[in-house]
C-alpha cells in the first residue's frame, strides 16, 4: 500500500489512519516506517534519475563557482529549497498537533475532502504560457517516457506556495503529491513540469523527515513487541520500490493527460464515508 498510495494523490497517511481505526491495527514499528520512505524515495530518484543528476552537477557548479547561475538547473535548485522551507517550518511548528490529527478518522476524513477539492480545482487551472513555448527537451527520455527537464523552473513565489501545500499534506488524508501537484497547475505551470517539481521537492523533504524520525529511534527497542525483522524490513522496502515505481510511471501519464482530477472522487467518497465511520464509533 506504501508505494501505490504514496503517489498516487489519494494520501497514503491518510489510509493508514483509516485502516487503523477500522480494524485495530498497530502502527507500524518506527524503523520498518521509515525504512519503507525510503523504498519510496529509491523510486522517486530512479524515474527522475536524470533530472537529479542534472541537479548534481548544478549543485556542484554553484559550489566551485560560489555563485548562482542563470542557468535553468541552479534556478532550480534555488526553487526546491525555497519551498523546503514552508515544509521544515510547518512540520516542525505543528508537530504536536499533526500527531494528534493521526488518532482519528474523522480527521483523515476531512483531509481526504480537502485533497479532492484540490484536485477537482485543477480543471480551471490557468492556461499555462509553457504550453507554448517549449518547456523540456526533447533529446532523451526517462522511465517515464518523459524528456528529462532542462529549461523550466518555478518561480520562487510559487515555490514557496508550493512547499506550504507541501507541508500542510503532513496532515493525514491531505494528499502530498496531489496538492503540491494541483497547486502548480493553478499557477499555470506546465503539467509535465508541475509534477516534476512536485516529486524533486519530495526528495528533500522525505530525507529530512527520515532525520527528524529517527531521531526517536533506539536499537534497544527493536526487541519490543513491534520488533520487524530485517526479512520483513527489506520485503517491505523492495515492494515500496517496485510498486512506487508503477503508481509514479501512472500518475505521471494521468498528469500528461491532464486527468488528476478524476481521483477527486475517489477522495470525496472514502473521506465521507471515514467521517460517517468516525461519527458513529465516536
Amino acid at each position: 500500500m506504501q508505494g501505490i498510495t504514496e503517489f498516487l494523490p489519494v494520501s497514503s497517511d491518510g489510509h493508514l489512519v483509516i485502516f487503523q481505526n477500522l480494524f485495530g491495527m498497530t502502527e507500524p514499528h518506527l524503523l520498518f516506517d521509515v525504512t519503507l520512505h525510503m523504498g519510496t524515495l529509491a523510486a522517486i530518484l530512479f524515474v527522475f534519475r536524470k533530472d537529479v543528476a542534472q541537479l548534481i552537477r548544478a549543485a556542484l557548479r554553484v559550489v566551485v563557482n560560489r555563485k548562482l547561475g542563470d542557468d535553468p538547473d541552479e534556478r532550480m535548485l534555488l526553487s526546491i529549497a525555497v519551498g523546503c522551507i514552508p515544509t521544515a517550518i510547518i512540520g516542525v511548528a505543528f508537530e504536536s498537533q499533526f500527531e494528534q490529527l493521526f488518532a482519528s478518522m474523522k480527521a483523515a476524513g476531512i483531509g481526504l475532502i480537502i485533497t479532492g477539492l484540490f484536485l477537482i480545482s485543477t480543471l480551471f487551472r490557468k492556461a499555462s504560457r509553457a504550453q507554448s513555448q517549449p518547456s523540456l527537451s526533447q533529446d532523451s527520455t526517462d522511465a517515464a517516457g518523459c524528456a528529462p527537464a532542462k529549461a523550466y523552473s518555478v518561480p520562487l513565489l510559487h515555490a514557496l506556495l508550493i512547499g506550504t501545500g507541501q507541508g500542510l499534506a503532513i496532515a493525514p488524508g491531505i494528499s502530498r503529491s496531489g496538492t503540491t501537484i494541483a497547486i502548480a497547475l493553478l499557477f499555470g505551470v506546465e503539467r509535465e513540469s508541475a509534477a516534476r517539481f512536485s516529486f524533486l521537492l519530495a526528495i528533500p523533504a522525505i530525507l529530512g523527515a527520515f532525520v527528524f524520525e529517527m531521531k526517536d529511534y533506539s536499537p534497544a527497542a527493536r526487541g519490543g513487541p513491534q520488533a520487524v525483522g530485517a526479512g520483513a524490513i527489506l520485503l517491505g522496502t523492495l515492494v515500496a520500490l517496485l510498486t512506487g515505481i508503477i503508481a509514479l510511471n501512472l500518475l505521471l501519464r494521468v498528469v500528461k493527460r491532464g486527468k488528476i482530477s478524476g481521483f477527486a472522487y475517489y477522495c470525496w467518497a472514502v473521506g465521507l464515508a471515514a467521517i460517517a465511520v468516525g461519527i458513529i464509533k465516536g
